[in-house]
């Protein structure tokens, strides 16, 4: 999950160089802490597992997922329908895919247009889509900046640009 090509040029390069290279901003998912109680997620593959709520004390899986560092690129994968939006989701046509139980097929979508500033809503995803701990309404749209807390029912992310995600590359010990 950890991209090693992004962490291998933050650890190459300057931050100046590293922020000319992306024009984008990134999903940082953290591993969940090893001190944290740890309940297992149901192993679905193909159906939404519905969490009450996304402050139920639910903890990430047990899988390679919660202990994982994560690193996605808030951008339109290549040849991809939908030039302004970037899908998140659990199906594997999705931009970004997180196949994690909790997370629907197509769970939220990324407005990413030239030239406006980003912009996320939930695609009336089973167990919602958060900025900064306030749930959205399926269709809300809401403007991204780098440091927002972004979560896709129990999975947390935070949003950063590459000049705040440089730093965390080059001084977390990452595998």
């Amino acid at each position: 999950m950890m991209d090693e090509n992004v962490r291998g040029l933050a650890l190459r390069v300057s931050l100046d160089e590293f922020v000319r290279h992306f024009d984008h901003l990134f999903l940082l998912k953290r591993p969940r802490s090893r001190a944290s109680a740890s309940r297992t997620a149901p192993n679905v593959e193909f159906q939404t597992t519905l969490v009450s709520t996304r402050r139920s004390g639910l903890q990430l899986d047990s899988t390679d997922f919660a202990d994982a560092w994560m690193i996605e690129a808030i951008k339109k994968r290549p040849g991809k329908a939908f030039a302004e939006r970037t899908s998140l989701g659990r199906a594997p046509n999705c931009d970004i895919v997180i196949r994690v139980p909790y997370i629907s097929k197509l769970h939220a979508l990324f407005v990413t247009e030239p030239g406006v500033p980003i912009e996320v809503f939930d695609n009336r995803s089973a167990n919602g889509t958060w900025v900064n701990e306030v749930r959205l309404d399926p269709g809300e749209r809401v403007r991204l900046h780098s440091g927002d807390k972004l979560a896709f029912g129990a999975a947390e992310f935070e949003v950063l640009s590459a000049a705040d995600l440089h730093p965390i590359l080059r001084s977390a010990p990452l595998p």
